[in-house]
């Protein structure tokens, strides 16, 4: 997969605000800038991380959450943020949506997937630099989780949402 920019990541995480903005009748307070690990914006008091999926994986039907950086040997992603809540795209059963959730749900979700191998989970070190373990997650199951503990938003493909 080719790194197709900043600007077009950003696009898309805006894009991605503005749905929850809508949605929770609220506006962002906080949004941060440059390099800023433990969350992304703050709506209505409450820290949110924001993950965007539009790419082979989202189509596969799996879900890419970071957990750990391997050169830097540290939490990284979903395990070292400081958010109250994740909010992630995704793509199931041919719609994509927007699941926000607590994180201290989705990490106890993740750590007992990969510890007692209940869910489809596996681990992987793969990006761009190589440096990133990563919880390969199906969809199915994250969905089944947000409609039991979070919100899920309908939205449309995220592509739609930046002109390369």
């Amino acid at each position: 997969m080719t790194f197709k920019g900043w600007e077009y990541y950003n696009r898309l995480e805006k894009k991605h605000i503005e749905y929850l903005e809508t949605t929770l009748n609220e506006k962002i307070t906080f949004a941060a800038s440059g390099y800023f690990s433990d969350f992304d914006v703050i709506i209505h008091d409450k820290k949110i991380e924001i993950k965007t999926e539009c790419g082979g994986d989202a189509i596969s039907n799996n879900l890419v959450i970071e957990i750990y950086n391997t050169k830097q040997k540290k939490d990284s992603g979903l395990y070292a943020t400081k958010s109250d809540l994740w909010s992630n795209t995704y793509y199931y059963n041919g719609q994509w949506y927007i699941g926000l959730i607590e994180t201290f749900i989705l990490k106890k979700f993740v750590e007992r997937g990969i510890e007692k191998k209940v869910f489809p989970i596996k681990m992987n070190n793969r990006n761009g630099d190589n440096n990133a373990k990563l919880a390969i997650i199906k969809c199915k199951y994250f969905h089944n989780l947000i409609k039991e503990y979070g919100m899920r938003i309908i939205i449309e493909d995220p592509k739609t949402w930046v002109k390369e």
